[in-house]
């Protein structure tokens, strides 16, 4: 552990690091915790009582928060972007498909004069990369996980340099990444230069890849956790082991029943990922109770969410994500700004507006005073906006029917998931989608495909009546808002940037 704290305080990227530009001023520090693959329902104040304490219950939370591609790398692809996944180049699993990877997040914070922090898991597959120790570009502190999904016997990466961690309870990635993410607070915070902290847990996502044996509980709880929530009930909304799947595409229709074998697995999983959030809890509450002993509260921002949704048997799904059914696309969001941060006006409990991923880079772009450019001149063009408007209780008038695209697509090889690529549209509780390949029915790859679903959200928050019934356009309401949401779906498949704020990109139209 020596070595670790010897290569940590003597971070070349950190000696590097250049003074804050002239003429910003009061710069917050920035934290962003972010989890992996958990369901909104796992979500609550009985699960993770420091979140709702300390960030929920002052701060705003976003009762309509979607990701426009339900899956981790592309997810997080947008978080570092604020662009959709057919503008950056990331609809699947793999950080080779990121472009311009040198124009994102950190690298447009570090010009305004942060120090960035990555601590955890960081896009999949990037461990592929040329260079897999080395930092990705702009992050001045580097602490991640050199493969994703370990909570035991895994390497970090620390700056540049390999550390392993074996199955000793001290060795847990959650709070590994809780003691680098305080050291980091200590070192930096402080200081003239504000903190741009991102920490990207494994819970509760299910551990893979490790040789140790099989763990009894996954995902994994923290030592002392386990049983935590060995009593906690599977959700049984309206949509789980869904009865009648006529409504559906032919692909979703062939899936069969769950079994008790499945909805016994579900449960142990839900209930593990229960106790595996407990430890990411704890590393929130203790986060924001050291930089409150900094006196460095009222400088803060803080930021929870997930990167997705994911299935417990919801339409017949046995676990999983990716599909654009609500269980995936919908993530929890609640954001604790001071009041100096949004014009003196007090952050509202709650905001009922729908954002989206697409607002997160925005967003914080927006606080830090930076902009979304490497260099003068090499800038990349944001699909969303800045939800500070809304934090202060403000309703812009791009909220009105505003459309929010959700988009995959999946190599063409083996997919574990109904759906391989589609592209879809919601707005004022509308859905549409459009599915060009899905799973072929008893084989694992990918076939062409060119079914539909729309839904009525207001009438039907569980996606029960496919008003394109049997997944045919032929049967889709030929309706004046069944026009508008075609036309809609269409210009999102396709769109760039915002009007008004943005130049136009190839003559493609504008996202919102």
């Amino acid at each position: 552990m020596l070595a670790f704290c010897l290569a940590f305080a003597q971070s070349p990227a950190s000696r590097a690091a250049r003074q804050p530009p002239a003429g910003i001023q009061e710069q917050p520090n920035i934290v962003v915790f972010q989890t992996d693959d958990q369901a909104l329902s796992q979500f609550s104040s009985a699960v993770m009582p420091k979140v709702t304490e300390l960030l929920a219950t002052r701060g705003t939370q976003f009762d309509h928060a979607y990701l426009t591609t339900p899956e981790c790398c592309p997810s997080r692809a947008t978080l570092l972007t604020g662009q959709y996944g057919h503008n950056n180049g990331v609809l699947s699993n793999s950080y080779s498909l990121l472009q311009d990877k040198r124009n994102v997040l950190p690298v447009w914070l570090s010009r305004a004069g942060y120090v960035t922090a990555h601590v955890g898991k960081f896009l999949n597959a990037y461990h592929l990369h040329r260079k897999p120790l080395a930092p990705a570009p702009g992050w001045t502190q580097w602490v991640t996980l050199v493969r994703p999904g370990r909570y035991y016997d895994y390497d970090l990466s620390v700056n540049g340099r390999k550390f392993h961690y074996g199955d000793k309870p001290r060795d847990y990635s959650t709070q590994v990444f809780d003691r680098a993410a305080i050291r980091m607070i200590r070192r930096y915070v402080p200081r003239n230069r504000p903190l741009y902290l991102q920490m990207d847990e494994v819970a509760p996502h299910v551990e893979t890849g490790t040789s140790l044996p099989p763990p009894q509980c996954n995902p994994i709880p923290a030592p002392g956790d386990e049983g935590l929530f060995s009593n906690a009930t599977l959700p049984h909304p309206p949509s789980f082991d869904e009865a009648d799947m006529s409504d559906k595409p032919a692909f979703m229709q062939t899936l069969p029943r769950l079994t008790n074998q499945n909805v016994d697995f579900m449960t142990r999983n839900y209930r593990c990922g229960l106790a595996a959030l407990r430890a990411v809890d704890r590393s929130v509450g203790r986060v924001f109770r050291e930089i409150n002993r900094l006196g460095e509260l009222r400088r803060t921002v803080f930021m929870f969410y997930t990167d997705n949704g994911t299935f417990y048997g919801e339409h017949r799904i046995p676990l999983g994500k990716v599909d654009p059914y609500e269980e995936a696309v919908s993530t929890p969001l609640i954001m604790r700004v001071p009041e100096r941060y949004l014009g003196g006006r007090p952050p509202v409990a709650h905001v009922s507006e729908p954002v989206a991923n697409i607002d997160f880079a925005p967003t914080i772009l927006s606080l830090a005073g930076a902009e979304p450019c490497r260099r003068e001149g090499v800038c990349r063009t944001m699909d969303g906006r800045s939800m500070t408007p809304l934090i202060s209780g403000r309703a812009p008038a791009w909220t009105t029917d505003r459309p929010i695209g959700v988009e995959i697509d999946l190599p063409v090889g083996v997919s574990k998931h109904p759906a391989c690529e589609y592209t879809g549209v919601r707005v004022g509780g509308q859905v549409l989608i459009n599915y060009l390949r899905a799973k072929a029915f008893g084989a694992d790859g990918c076939v062409p495909d060119n079914e539909w679903e729309r839904y009525n959200l207001t009438n039907d928050p569980f996606e029960l009546r496919n008003l394109c019934f049997g997944g045919d356009y032929a049967n889709c309401p030929q309706d004046q808002s069944g026009q508008e949401l075609q036309s809609l779906l269409t210009r999102i498949r396709y769109c760039a940037g915002v009007a008004g704020r943005d130049p136009q990109t190839e003559g493609r139209p504008y996202c919102g």
